[in-house]
């Protein structure tokens, strides 16, 4: 660790009561960390996921501090020990048909803490059904039509985890809600990101995966309370940092440490989580997290938190086996109480064995009366070519039903229509179309000439697929890897036979056993490969 500042040796030192346990953090700092993924809940479970991978994966193992009892969620994160890693992580189909997201074990957590409810834990043991009652009265007054706001999102792996938790637990509530629905409504996803550089890599990674109900701002961070007070349910706050967490990655990122530029970086995160908390409903929820040590980032930034709301504000505990609390004193100045601290959860390489990473959740418990704002500036400019007429809504379902044999959802499935290609969003987007200029939009699923002829892309199998009860076929393993990789697909490396297909009907959902991949254009020699081509 030759290239890390002195400066800043000396500094983190001070979070250590022996030498012992210092060497001991800087020696882990050397070592690799385990490669890790995130299930995608709504698309397949843990268990069948374990069961899938067992012949070509050496093991799958859960991190030792999550305890599944503390959430309604089930645990959907895994150590990857591979036996065959020939094809990298990212470009096996299972990772590319989006059964996974490769993701750090530290950053996984933030996003899930907004979803554990004390509430919900009391009643688990009389089942499903008891539980989405209760997510009803006591935590989702209104699920599943949450607004959500991750407020600095790129590169996308956090939004594509909140909305694979509100899509699970959507398919959950309609399993088991002996109601009939009664919105027409869905969770809607912002993904806000201030740099537009990074928005690009944010916009293929939502699309990528599948996230149809979610919209791509591109705003400074406090433009949100000041044009839309009180108005998420949730927010994320996963903020820009120093980023000593990479440390495990290259030390070079400490070369240049200075405690006046964290000072500078500090302030910025304290004013992103003032603009979150007042954006935010009262009794809703705020996590803050960092991939960084220091206190001045983490601590502090409560401390201040705590003291600028005067109680409207309170810390919620952030629950993991045998967690390392936060610091509570630095430099002999009292930071927070002990019981503040133990709320907090610091992840430390030579401990929890992830990344360096720091989590805050907080609650706010009143409203502040903020003052509505003359004009929403965040709020389109222009009117945009787009049409979403009944029409159009009643002319795709139809279609995906004659060619398919899908049956769309009305409460889940909203098109929108462009000059050259049809979204899918959710009927959500009706309620939030006026409050905020888009960056990017929705998840393409149909191309469209000028005379309305129309034909699906890869993200409609990718999506929709698993809806198909005609018109499909199904491929192997084997073929599955070969599909992902961007190869055509030969007649005898399909396991169904083939159907009279009517013209101009020439695109089949492509599926894996029961689970959906993409969609190819059948041809005489076998399946045009389609896959994420637009």
């Amino acid at each position: 660790m030759s290239n890390i500042s002195e400066k800043y040796l000396q500094e983190i030192k001070k979070a250590f009561g022996t030498e012992e346990e210092f060497q001991a953090f800087i020696n882990s700092c050397q070592l690799p960390l385990k490669k890790s993924i995130k299930i995608n809940l709504h698309k397949i479970s843990p268990e069948e996921f374990t069961q899938e991978t067992q012949p070509d994966w050496r093991k799958l193992t859960n991190p030792w501090f999550i305890n599944e009892k503390d959430s309604i969620i089930p645990v959907d994160v895994f150590y990857v020990d591979r036996q065959d890693t020939q094809i990298p992580l990212w470009k096996t189909f299972r990772h590319q048909s989006w059964f996974f997201y490769i993701q750090e074990v530290a950053a996984w957590m933030p996003a899930r803490f907004l979803f554990n409810s004390k509430n919900l834990k009391k009643k688990s043991e009389k089942g499903w059904k008891n539980i989405y009652q209760t997510l009803l009265e006591d935590t989702f007054s209104d699920f599943p039509s949450e607004l959500i706001l991750d407020i600095s999102a790129a590169p996308g792996g956090k939004s594509v985890q909140l909305w694979d938790y509100l899509q699970y637990l959507y398919s959950k509530f309609l399993q088991n809600s002996s109601d009939t629905l009664q919105t027409s409504k869905l969770w809607f996803i912002v993904s806000n990101d201030v740099n537009k550089s990074r928005i690009l890599a944010l916009a293929h990674n939502l699309n990528r995966m599948g996230i149809f109900n979610s919209w791509i701002t591109a705003f400074n961070w406090f433009a949100f309370w000041k044009n839309l007070p009180e108005t998420f349910d949730k927010v994320l706050v996963d903020a820009p940092c120093s980023g000593e967490g990479t440390g495990f990655k290259s030390d070079f990122s400490l070369k240049f440490w200075k405690k006046e530029e964290i000072n500078k970086i500090s302030w910025t995160q304290f004013q992103l989580l003032v603009s979150a908390l007042k954006t935010v409903k009262p009794w809703w929820i705020v996590v803050y997290s960092t991939c960084t040590m220091n206190p001045y980032e983490n601590e502090f930034n409560v401390k201040k938190i705590l003291e600028f709301f005067k109680g409207a504000v309170i810390l919620e505990d952030v629950k993991i086996i045998d967690k390392s609390p936060g610091i509570e004193s630095w430099d002999w100045q009292q930071i927070l109480s002990p019981e503040n601290a133990k709320k907090l959860a610091r992840f430390w390489p030579h401990i929890q064995k992830t990344w360096w990473f720091f989590i805050a959740k907080f609650k706010k418990r009143e409203t502040l009366n903020l003052r509505m704002p003359a004009e929403n500036k965040l709020a389109p400019k222009y009117k945009n070519k787009i049409n979403y007429d009944k029409s159009l809504q009643k002319k795709m379902f139809e279609f995906a039903k004659e060619n398919w044999g899908i049956e769309l959802d009305p409460n889940q499935h909203f098109f929108v229509e462009t000059s050259s290609q049809i979204y899918l969003t959710s009927p959500k987007w009706l309620e939030v179309k006026n409050l905020f200029h888009f960056e990017r939009i929705w998840t393409p699923v149909f191309k469209k000439d000028k005379r309305w002829n129309i034909r699906p892309n890869h993200h409609f199998g990718s999506i929709l697929g698993h809806l198909a009860t005609k018109n499909f076929i199904e491929i192997d393993k084997n073929t599955s890897q070969k599909y992902a990789l961007g190869n055509d697909l030969e007649k005898s490396e399909i396991l169904k036979e083939y159907i009279d297909w009517n013209p101009p009907m020439w695109y089949v959902v492509i599926k894996y056993k029961k689970w959906w991949l993409g969609v190819g254009k059948l041809t005489k020699e076998g399946i045009k490969n389609k896959y994420i081509k637009n």
